[in-house]
């Protein structure tokens, strides 16, 4: 029996950014405690992200592997592939 549960985000367009920190993490955190384990950024709307926007990544990765879950991002945009693979996190997320 499957027992994953999806949570899908899209991301407010713009700039993923400090101001976005707490309601994005704190979203994760609950669904987490909710029992979801597999998610979804989708990025559709976002143009850019900042140093700040990967720490918020890096964190609710860090959050959902922790409870064996897996983080999928789509419909990244090829500026913001660029800023994955210049700052070597490209390898840390299933792009898709």
């Amino acid at each position: 029996m499957d027992t994953r549960r999806t949570a899908r985000y899209a991301l407010e367009p713009g700039h993923l950014g400090l101001g976005d920190s707490m309601s994005l993490s704190e979203l994760v955190k609950r669904d987490i405690e909710d029992g979801v384990n597999e998610f979804e950024f989708d990025f559709s709307g976002l143009s850019s992200l900042n140093s700040a926007g990967i720490g918020i990544l890096i964190g609710c990765r860090k959050a959902i592997l922790a409870n064996e879950g897996v983080l999928r991002l789509s419909n990244v945009n090829d500026k913001i592939k660029e800023i994955f693979r210049l700052t070597k996190i490209d390898g840390l997320f299933v792009i898709d």
